[in-house]
């Protein structure tokens, strides 16, 4: 994935699984949808979820961790709120 069209990959990945999952998300925004991402935790792979929302023409959001359960909801609440407001209104066709 190239971020900035440097014509430098900002992203990439010798993981089939990983590659897999930005492919699809690459076919899922060609067929008119759009792929948002939330990684929650510190485990997550950021770099990956900011790829798939990329290919996707969605936001990435990163929740990191935190010991306190209310925190860590209000943060991830944030996150979807965030996503929300970008997501157009669904279609029919």
């Amino acid at each position: 994935c190239d971020y900035n069209h440097d014509g430098v990959a900002d992203y990439s990945t010798t993981d089939v699984n990983k590659a897999c999952a930005v492919v699809q998300a690459k076919a899922a925004a060609q067929a008119g949808c759009t792929v948002h991402t939330i990684a929650v935790g510190n485990q997550c792979d950021t770099a990956l979820m900011k790829a798939i929302a990329h290919v996707g023409c969605g936001k990435a959001q990163t929740v990191p961790q935190n010991t306190d359960p209310v925190v860590m909801n209000n943060n991830v609440q944030t996150c979807f709120q965030k996503v929300s407001t970008c997501t157009p209104t669904c279609k029919t066709k």
